[in-house]
């Protein structure tokens, strides 16, 4: 695995995120579409790629449902702080 941002959790071990699951919380939180970003990363051939992105980022908490859409959890923002410092909240739809 490729670690494009590290997070510690609780009991002091440390989980690394791909290079695909960074470039999805960065574009969410710059304001993307879920549709958008799936679109604009399946153009290099990798729509499964993203697909287990996303499914991976839901499951680790780094994302969660909001109304019709997804947006950044707790989590997810902390990790962003970490890589790159403070970002908002967004929700995407």
């Amino acid at each position: 695995m490729d670690a494009g941002i590290w997070l510690a959790f609780k009991g002091g071990s440390k989980v690394g995120l791909t290079t695909m699951e960074t470039r999805i919380l960065q574009r969410l939180a710059e304001g993307w579409s879920v549709a958008d970003i799936q679109e604009s990363l399946a153009d290099s051939g990798a729509k499964q790629e993203v697909a287990d992105a996303l499914a991976g980022l839901l499951e680790g908490k780094l994302l969660e449902p909001s109304g019709n859409g997804i947006q950044l959890s707790p989590l997810g923002e902390e990790a962003l702080r970490e890589h790159r410092g403070p970002t908002a909240g967004h929700t995407l739809g």
